[in-house]
């Protein structure tokens, strides 16, 4: 039987939605459109992550990549992943559709180009990638 990643989704007073993924095997960590970095580090912790490692923005918009400078200011080596067709704010590393990466030991994630409100937005989806015991 599969067991999905955990996945904690933030709602601030804004509205904005911020999600943190945990690898549960190596509490490796990602966030999903940080808006808000401190309240995103602040779950992050609560979930048990020792090492928050990737950004994974969808777009540009300021409620999606607003947080991703100051989130490599309090995380340091953070790696800020974007779509390539897009100029997302602090990105450091461009996806293109297809492009897969891991985070821990168990999920892998995969970049998807979804043209719909802009036609250079990005979802990623993730799956865990073991059995659970």
């Amino acid at each position: 039987m599969l067991t999905p990643p955990h996945c904690d989704v933030s709602l601030s007073e804004t509205r904005w939605v911020q999600a943190v993924i945990v690898d549960e095997s190596t509490k490796e960590g990602a966030v999903v459109d940080p808006v808000e970095p401190q309240k995103v580090l602040e779950a992050a912790n609560s979930h048990g992550v020792n090492n928050l490692k990737l950004v994974l923005t969808t777009h540009h918009h300021g409620d999606h990549a607003g947080g991703n400078e100051k989130i490599k200011q309090l995380v340091l080596g953070m790696k800020v992943y974007g779509g390539s067709m897009d100029n997302i704010k602090g990105c450091t590393d461009k996806v293109e559709n297809g492009d897969k990466m891991s985070l821990g030991a168990d999920i892998n994630i995969l970049c998807l180009h979804t043209p719909c409100k802009l036609c250079t937005a990005a979802a990623l989806l993730t799956e865990l990638c073991r059995a659970a015991a």
